[in-house]
């Protein structure tokens, strides 16, 4: 594995390998927020998967909303 720093806050990986991907077990996450940056937006709903041998896992399950300090739109910021 191959670690580049772009920045102080930026960086590229390569050269990741990982056998048998789709036997393996491993958590996938999403994150939701205000909007796409970092350094004024937040995080407004976290959810989590366990996924196995390639199958979700449905009865292990995350997501949580998170009260964040900035209003949330009605609308996406695109139509905004």
């Amino acid at each position: 594995m191959e670690i580049n720093m772009i920045s102080d806050t930026d960086y590229t990986v390569a050269g990741v390998s990982i056998i048998n991907f789709r036997a393996q077990r491993y958590c996938v996450f999403d994150f939701e927020a205000t909007g796409i940056h970092h350094e004024t937006e937040y995080i407004t709903q976290i959810g989590a998967v366990i996924i196995e041998n390639n199958q979700i896992l449905h009865k292990k399950t995350f997501t949580t909303y998170v009260k964040s300090p900035k209003p949330i739109s009605d609308y996406p910021s695109s139509i905004v």
